[in-house]
């Protein structure tokens, strides 16, 4: 990533051109590529590429598993990549900056509390394959409680700070960003504290069911932003996004995942709220 910035930095200065970024974009996503290879054969030795290794059972086992995960991501990215051209189509281009703003924001606060939250995968596999139950459990709550509170350390960011912060990003004409932001990130909050558990749901690969939830939030949230924005406009769209994000990605993964752990869910929500407010009462009040 620092070399990617350095040389589209260098590319810039130099008017190379749209062209020359693609290809350094191209260039460093082959590298890590294969720096990635490289590491893996360091690290498994016994790991090999044969074509004699493909078969008809290992390729059912991979796409089992793989058509999941490419359906969730695809239809997880189509609130965002749609509405913008919903709003501008029905509202007007002048409206789409301001969405796009706020959703640029939440997206970047979202991507560190994923990478932060990578490695908790591959750990609960480890768990679900030597069925340790009570440590899956334990990782639940755990992950709760510190995905809860980065959640909500970043939301009170946005809600008490965003507004000078998109002021000094971008100017004071672009104002009514900071409302769909503050909409945004009390949706994505609900969202990013089950960060953790989907992880966990993943790792067992019941990860089907994340997938048609995202699927089912898609649909959704057009149809409530076509339901609001004639009444509500672009504050209507952002709504929509928030409730679906809150409901589809937050409350749907934490009852399943509860349940596919079997802990309860009100137990569960009790014990990383209340550790979340106890520690987070008075930093938040501080910034306030």
């Amino acid at each position: 990533d620092i070399i990617r910035g350095l040389l589209s930095a260098v590319v810039v200065f130099l008017d190379g051109g749209l062209v020359a970024l693609s290809a350094v974009a191209l260039l460093l996503t082959v590298l890590s590529g294969g720096i990635k290879v490289a590491l893996v054969s360091r690290g498994e030795s016994r790991l090999s590429l044969r074509l004699g290794r493909v078969s008809r059972t290992r390729v059912r086992e991979v796409f089992s598993f793989g058509i999941w995960s490419t359906i969730r991501s695809v239809t997880s990215m189509i609130p965002t990549r749609v509405t913008p051209l919903l709003v501008g189509a029905l509202l007007g281009v002048s409206l789409v900056a301001p969405l796009s703003i706020a959703a640029r924001l939440i997206a970047t606060a979202s991507a560190i509390l994923v990478a932060a939250s990578g490695v908790i995968t591959p750990i609960a596999t480890a768990m679900h394959a030597n069925e340790e139950r009570d440590r899956q459990r334990q990782l639940l709550v755990a992950g709760g409680k510190y995905s809860l509170s980065a959640a909500t350390v970043l939301l009170a960011l946005f809600v008490l700070l965003g507004k000078p912060l998109i002021h000094l990003w971008v100017g004071p004409e672009m104002a009514l960003a900071y409302p769909l932001l503050v909409f945004m990130a009390l949706g994505r909050c609900v969202s990013m504290s089950q960060v953790v558990t989907r992880g966990v749901i993943t790792a067992q690969a019941k990860h089907r069911a994340l997938a048609i939830a995202s699927l089912v939030q898609a649909f959704a949230t057009l149809a409530i932003a076509l339901s609001l924005i004639e009444t509500w406009g672009v504050i209507g769209v952002v709504i929509a996004m928030a409730v679906g994000d809150a409901v589809c990605e937050g409350l749907f993964g934490l009852a399943y995942g509860c349940r596919l752990l079997g802990t309860s869910a009100f137990r569960y929500t009790a014990d990383i709220v209340g550790a979340t407010v106890a520690a987070l009462a008075v930093p938040c009040t501080l910034l306030a």
